[in-house]
């Protein structure tokens, strides 16, 4: 049994931890219209190499298609690895952040993230994180890359970070922004009582607001040693199906909120940082 043995390395789908057993990690996964990928989110899931216990925390927000029912087979199949929660009306078009809710559901002592169009190539990802992070107790977070595909799994972008931006961070560094994109499906964090200002309800996406939020806790591994995630852009997308100016615009106004943030926390030099490192150069796209 697992929890005599815990030295045995298997996929988390033939790992029998006991039931009150706490996880180790729980995995936040957020789905939305993702039938045609969250099978193969799920599998990389579930097939990742553990001595430990991992929870899966599964939100679909209201879907039109079948995502829902095929989380819930998941879910069936797995009771005591994934835990479901099914909304029935859309709270992304209500302007609801649902992640602060669910980070208050995860057990773990860590946190990873998936979004339910993406998947981990890497089947060691999340050991190698958590036993970096077991062992280094100043560092907060670790991430790595991800490759970008189509909904055909063709390569459209080999190295989604630039190579300068594939490096550690300190706590102050991180404070900044001064890091590239990091995708939250590369992310394992410690569980850790993050606060969420009102601000965070005011970007599109929280990919640079939530890494800011973490560095009050620590520093930010990069890793070279895990796989790529593998970021799959299609039309249904939140962020890939917006054009060029679209983005451009998301990201103004996610900077807009940060500056805000530290403005109103007295934080004069983290705003002056990010407005000429990152706001000025949006501002000057969207003029022209």
């Amino acid at each position: 049994m697992m929890s005599e043995n815990k030295s045995t390395l298997l996929p988390i789908h033939q790992t029998d931890f006991s039931e009150d057993a706490s996880p180790k990690v729980s995995v936040v996964v957020m789905a939305y219209n993702q039938e045609n990928f969250i099978r193969k989110c799920l599998g990389s899931i579930l097939m990742q190499k553990v001595n430990f216990p991992v929870e899966i925390i599964i939100h679909d927000d209201a879907s039109k298609d079948k995502t829902s029912k095929i989380i819930s087979a998941y879910a069936k199949k797995f009771p005591k690895i994934i835990k479901v929660f099914l909304q029935k009306e859309n709270q992304f078009s209500k302007q609801i952040k649902l992640r602060p809710h669910l980070l208050k559901k995860c057990k773990g002592e860590y946190i990873a993230h998936c979004d339910g169009d993406d998947f981990w190539t890497d089947p060691d990802k999340l050991r190698k994180q958590v036993e970096f992070l077991d062992k280094h107790a100043e560092y907060v977070m670790s991430f790595h890359d991800a490759v970008a595909i189509d909904k055909m799994g063709k390569l459209i972008v080999r190295n989604v970070l630039s190579k300068s931006s594939r490096r550690d961070y300190t706590k102050a560094e991180l404070r900044i922004l001064k890091w590239g994109w990091m995708l939250f499906g590369t992310i394992v964090h410690r569980n850790v009582a993050i606060e969420f200002p009102p601000e965070y309800n005011l970007v599109p996406n929280g990919d640079n607001f939530y890494p800011m939020l973490l560095a009050t806790f620590g520093a930010a591994k990069f890793h070279d040693d895990v796989g790529p995630l593998a970021y799959v852009q299609h039309d249904g997308g939140i962020w890939s199906s917006k054009s060029k100016i679209q983005k451009n615009e998301m990201h103004m106004r996610s900077y807009f909120a940060i500056v805000g943030y530290f403005v109103r926390m007295g934080d004069r030099e983290a705003a002056k940082a990010l407005i000429s490192s990152r706001l000025l150069k949006y501002i000057a796209a969207y003029i022209n």
